[in-house]
This record gives C-alpha cells, structure tokens and sequence, in this order.
C-alpha cells in the first residue's frame, strides 16, 4: 500500500494531461477550506501539475461512493484522459480504511490517473517565532 500510485510506463505525460483536481470536504470551514486548498497548491506544484479545479463532497467518507456527486465527477474527469492527479489532504478524506484507499487508487489508477495526498514535506515551515 502506498500513498499514491506511479503508472509503470515511466512516460511523462503531454502537458494537456498534467492537470489536477483538488478532492475536499465540503463541510470543512472557511479557514480550514482556504487552508487545505494552499496545501493542494503545494502538492500540485511538487508533481509538476496545475491545479484546475477543486471538486467537493459533504462528509465524503461516510458516504458511499455513488452518492458522492463530486468523487463521480473526479472519475469522469479521469476516465476521460483530463486529469493526471488527484489530491486530497489526507487518506481519511476519501477512505475509512487501506482496503479502501487501495481500491480508489486503483480505481483512478484504471484511468492513468494518479491520487496523491499533501505530504508534511510540502507544507511551509513557519519562521521561528511566528507562531
């Protein structure tokens, strides 16, 4: 199990298919939303992507997949070619367990698409005494 998933053809992908679609939940408030939207910024910045949208669901992970409007857009956007990543905060967004972060990696995987989450590594370092 990993925390995303690298297509095997070690080809890059065009540029049309670099873009990426931030996964969040809706339910988040302003502050944190603005928050975990800069994070997703970073993540894209690091696989060389463009974030171009930024799709939500309430309460993803307690909701099964088909009534999750916004994931079945992510899905059609992967199945379509638009997409090469998904980005998400954490694991815990999309999947209650490894079983399934394993299948909707897999799912997106079926696509050529990636699912990556931010990793502690992207985040900016506050300067001392700024916090």
């Amino acid at each position: 199990m990993t925390d995303d998933f690298q297509p095997a053809t070690g080809k890059t992908p065009p540029p049309a298919a670099r873009a990426a679609v931030a996964y969040l939940d809706a339910d988040l408030d302003v502050t944190s939303a603005d928050l975990a939207l800069r994070w997703c910024r970073l993540r894209a910045s690091a696989e060389g992507w463009t974030l171009t949208r930024v799709i939500t669901d309430p309460d993803p992970v307690h909701t099964a997949d088909a009534e999750r409007e916004g994931w079945r857009e992510v899905v059609r956007l992967a199945a379509s070619g638009a997409l090469a990543g998904v980005i998400t905060v954490n694991r815990s967004t999309l999947a209650r367990c490894a079983t399934d972060w394993d299948r909707v990696v897999a799912e997106l995987a079926a696509h050529g698409t990636r699912l990556t989450t931010v990793r502690a590594h992207d985040l900016p370092v506050p300067a001392p005494g700024s916090l």
